[in-house]
């Protein structure tokens, strides 16, 4: 698969997954979902790899699902179906979550939505100064994405994520 919106390296038995997506700060559309998919699982299949970095830009971990996408769908009049996108992104999450390397996400900027809750799924979380989470998808009506509430929960314990 070439890879468009993310890049995929391995040194020394560490594969970095970074997000790459620059002009749309990273958020997931159905094309970096497949990527992701796709570099998680060949970093799971590669037994040279001891370690999964998932990171995303200087300013931006990711803005999390392609709102925006969906926006102009429904401005065209066309009709809108986030299931793909939604199942791709929970397939993300699980993959993280299920794999057998030691998984990190490596945060700066802002990691909003499905961003915050890929990063919420690792082993542990890196974050620079500027990172913030953001579970963005509350201000939009709509449920928690990708295993955010259950992880948020899991990460900082009960109490302190109510």
């Amino acid at each position: 698969m070439k890879l468009q919106k993310i890049s995929y390296d391995i040194v020394d038995g560490i594969a970095v997954i970074a997000m790459n997506y620059a002009e749309n700060i990273n958020a997931i559309d159905e094309e970096m979902a497949d990527e992701l998919i796709f570099s998680l699982d060949q970093a799971e299949k590669d037994a040279a790899v001891k370690v999964i970095v998932l990171k995303g830009l200087p300013k931006a971990f990711s803005a999390g699902g392609d709102i925006g996408y969906f926006y102009e769908l429904i401005e065209a009049g066309d009709s809108v179906n986030i299931d793909d996108l939604n199942v791709k992104v929970d397939q993300i999450a699980v993959a993280i979550k299920k794999s057998s390397k030691m998984m990190i996400a490596s945060v700066s900027g802002a990691a909003a939505g499905a961003g915050a809750s890929l990063a919420l799924a690792a082993d542990f979380i890196v974050c620079a100064d500027n990172a913030k989470f953001i579970m963005a998808f509350v201000n939009l009506g709509l449920v928690p994405d990708t295993g955010g509430a259950y992880l948020l929960a899991r990460q900082l314990g009960e109490k302190r994520a109510m």
